[in-house]
């Protein structure tokens, strides 16, 4: 036999020898008689260092039992063998890696039918032998988790039948998966639950998934169990999970349950404590005017003195005018004199409404100065003669913006509270300054802002307190009082007010040392609203105007005077005396144009407000203004939104006052 082969045709060993795939032809004896290029790159060996030699000598990997028998087979049968896989370490240990290598042998006889070669064909299937060892690894990884999944996993055909369900349908539903193949799947269903689950089959069918879905199965004994399943479609069949969240269901029944129970005792609660705010709001109500019915007893000989004198001036000076109609040079300083009374009744009167009534509350700017000093008779008069007062008014005092009968209030109530400490007499002294509050100094305060306070300071040298009894000055109905002298809530009262304006309260009292109550006021950078200005305004002609008022006003004096004002003034003016006589006249004259409802707020029949939501609905643009001597329930009942509907006017007031009130209310959008 030739030591190489002898290829007839160059062409075709230039095709053996170029050929990709590897070969290397033996003789029975297994040396290397011819190899491809593509063996000896596999190799990583020259061609010359191959031919020739026995094979097992040149890879030594392949010297195994298993090649040798393969080999010795073909000689013996004359036959090719199946391809084999065989696994071939690099033995590089710097680069190791194992390849994986499909081999097959063929024989090649000879004229009398011996075997003359043997042509070995390998091909690298490394990529081919790990592609199928991860798919066989994610199937088993697949078989355990639908195994051993605790959700229940199933494959359903489109004609709406299990194919395959896991382990855990038997034990969650009881159902063997041959009984559960045998029937439709929604025959397990709750009967409420098939159409929209046949329907969810229906859309799987058409290739889309469905998320989320939620049914309830039946058990082999009967009951229910709920799932969320998510499915998707793939071909005729559609594979879908389903997680029981039966508990979760029953839990969140019981939640929805326990919350209905909730709401209805908070119900319950809320009309109970609403009714015990309300009975306590009435007990707060006429303990306070108690408060106030008693402070204006108190002030009574004080005030009959004051208006006695008032009203000397008025009748003195209205006489002289009536008595001595011929000297007409002097009547204008009669009448001078007269609206100075006038001016001062005014200001004793706004003093006493501030116990009488429920007072709107209506903020603007002013300055704590002018307040304290404009309240500092009224004040000595009610803490007596015994007790010295000292006012220490700080002249670069900025502007606050507060109702002002509020603040008036804030200031009496601690005064009042300082008095009853000093039952012997002693000093109070009221000082006023400026304060920046930062965060450091308000840590030790009630809740607020940093930023620049005004701070009131009221001190007197009485009787003091212990630190537990400062620690509820505060509380309401707390007081140190006897019960027929105090309510304890004068200083909760206070308190309240201060913190609604945004300020705080702050107080420091030893025993026998007398007690000072601080309070803060935030500053307002608005501009402060003064009577000089309307007063110097009322003077030109921008009090004149044209438009068309419908007066209603019970009081016939009153009545004829702002006829007379606002006719002198260029208004063209309808009056009445009641509500109903307003409605008649604004019924007669439908046709004129009304631009202003002039009205008192409290007359007999039919009250101001209600007269306004009345013609207001006969006269959507007309403008409404109130005035009263005193403000009831009226607004109080209707809440803040009607001083935000309406404006309003407090009596006593003077002409300029009655006719920029009337431009500004015109002047509103």
């Amino acid at each position: 036999m030739s030591e190489t082969v002898a290829l007839a045709q160059p062409d075709f060993k230039r095709l053996f020898e170029a050929s990709a795939s590897l070969y290397i032809v033996l003789n029975p004896e297994c040396k290397v008689l011819a190899v491809s290029d593509a063996y000896a790159a596999a190799a990583k060996l020259p061609r010359e260092s191959i031919l020739g030699r026995n094979f097992f000598e040149l890879f030594p990997q392949a010297n195994d039992p298993e090649t040798k028998r393969a080999l010795q087979k073909i000689v013996k049968t004359k036959k090719a063998d199946p391809l084999t896989i065989k696994i071939y370490d690099s033995q590089n240990p710097d680069s190791p890696e194992i390849k994986y290598w499909g081999i097959m042998h063929t024989p090649v006889l000879d004229n009398e039918g011996e075997v003359e070669y043997i042509i070995r064909r390998a091909e690298d299937m490394t990529d081919m032998v790990v592609q199928q060892n991860e798919s066989r690894n994610v199937q088993q990884e697949r078989d355990l988790l639908f195994s051993h999944s605790i959700d229940l996993m199933a494959v359903v055909g489109s004609d709406g039948y299990f194919k395959r369900v896991n382990p855990a349908f038997e034990r969650v539903l009881g159902f063997t998966p041959y009984e559960m193949y045998a029937k439709p799947v929604v025959e397990f269903l709750h009967r409420d639950d098939r159409t929209k689950t046949a329907e969810g089959i229906g859309i799987l069918a058409k290739g889309q998934a469905r998320l989320g879905s939620i049914n309830r199965y039946m058990c082999k004994d009967g009951t229910y169990r709920t799932f969320a399943w998510n499915s998707n479609p793939l071909g005729e069949k559609f594979y879908t999970v389903g997680r029981d969240i039966t508990e979760l269901v029953e839990a969140k029944q019981k939640i929805q349950d326990l919350n209905e129970q909730l709401q209805r005792k908070n119900e319950e609660l809320e009309k109970k404590v609403e009714q015990r705010a309300l009975e306590l709001a009435e007990s707060h109500s006429q303990v306070l005017q108690l408060q106030k019915l008693n402070a204006i007893g108190r002030l009574a000989g004080g005030i009959a003195h004051d208006f006695n004198n008032i009203l000397g001036v008025i009748s003195l000076y209205s006489d002289l005018i009536e008595t001595n109609p011929e000297n007409k040079a002097k009547i204008p300083d009669y009448i001078k004199n007269i609206k100075a009374a006038t001016v001062s009744a005014t200001a004793l009167t706004r003093q006493l409404l501030i116990f009488s009534r429920k007072q709107i509350v209506q903020s603007q700017v002013i300055n704590a100065n002018d307040k304290i000093s404009n309240l500092e008779k009224m004040l000595r008069r009610l803490i007596g003669e015994n007790i010295q007062v000292e006012l220490k008014l700080s002249q670069d005092l900025k502007n606050i913006k507060i109702d002002p009968s509020q603040f008036e209030q804030i200031i009496l109530n601690l005064v009042v509270n300082s008095r009853d400490a000093m039952p012997r007499g002693g000093k109070l002294t009221i000082e006023t300054k400026m304060t920046a509050l930062d965060d450091d100094k308000t840590n030790y305060l009630i809740p607020v802002k940093a930023g620049n306070y005004v701070c009131v300071s009221i001190m007197d040298s009485g009787e003091g307190m212990d630190a537990t009894t400062l620690s509820k000055v505060f509380e309401p109905f707390f007081t140190t009082k006897d019960p027929t002298k105090g309510t304890g809530l004068g200083l909760s009262t206070t308190f309240g007010i201060v913190q609604q304006n945004e300020g705080t309260l702050w107080a420091y009292s030893e025993p026998k040392r007398g007690t000072i109550f601080k309070i803060y006021l935030p500053v307002s950078d608005e501009k402060l609203e003064t009577a000089a200005a309307g007063t110097e305004v009322a003077k030109g002609e921008i009090l004149q105007g044209t438009e068309t008022v419908l007066l209603v006003e019970d009081s016939e004096s009153l009545n004829r005077g702002f006829v007379s004002v606002l006719e002198a003034h260029g208004y063209k003016v309808f009056s009445a005396s009641n509500g109903t006589e307003a409605l008649q006249v604004s019924r007669k004259y439908k046709d004129v144009k009304i631009d202003l409802i002039l009205t008192d707020m409290v007359m007999p029949g039919m009250s101001g407000l209600e007269l306004a939501d009345q013609i207001k609905k006969e006269r959507p643009n007309a403008r409404v203004l109130f005035m009263s001597g005193y403000a009831n329930e009226t607004f109080e009942d209707r809440g803040p939104a009607s001083l935000q509907e309406y404006e309003f006017l407090q009596k006593p007031f003077g002409v300029s006052e009655l006719l920029l009130k009337i431009k500004s209310v015109m002047k509103a959008n």
